[in-house]
């Protein structure tokens, strides 16, 4: 393929990237619900879900706290798992807008494979375009960085 098609699939797939993290990081919140209503268990009182009667301090439940606890525990780990994976596309974006870590980007689309359906879509759109040999070669010539392909000199070796 052209070299100008090559960097135009990269460019977008970069932009992507960075429109998925955004989402990802949006949707991350969603289990703040689990974490607040764990809380509310664990205290024993579920006051905003069920009208309270005038003068009373709120319907009791039996459920044991560690119930509570349990909820408010895997909703942090959602959170912590979305926002972490939100940063991981973020960062593939800018090692594809940057043309780095040509690998780090195919494991980070590997991982995009499990959350269909669009997450799917844009790892596999990721992995057949970094699969090609002309972006295996334009990653290769932007990693040279003008040094012609040499390899780096090495520090104190004369």
């Amino acid at each position: 393929m052209a070299r100008s098609t090559d960097e135009s699939h990269l460019n977008a797939l970069s932009i992507c990237y960075f429109v998925w993290a955004g989402l990802m990081f949006l949707f991350a919140w969603i289990p703040l619900v689990h974490v607040f209503m764990g809380l509310q268990i664990a205290r024993g009182k579920l006051p905003f879900f069920f009208p309270v009667p005038a003068g009373k301090d709120g319907p009791e439940f039996d459920f044991p706290p560690q119930i509570g606890y349990v909820f408010v525990a895997l909703g942090v780990f959602f959170i912590c798992m979305g926002v972490t994976f939100a940063f991981l596309n973020l960062l593939a974006g800018f090692r594809l807008n940057s043309r780095k870590s040509r690998v780090f980007t195919i494991v980070i689309a590997c991982l995009n494979c499990l959350q269909f359906p669009f997450g799917t879509a844009l790892g596999v759109f990721t992995i057949v375009v970094l699969s090609r040999q002309s972006v295996v070669a334009l990653y290769a010539q932007a990693n040279a960085g003008g040094t012609g392909g040499a390899p780096p000199p090495v520090p104190g070796g004369g």
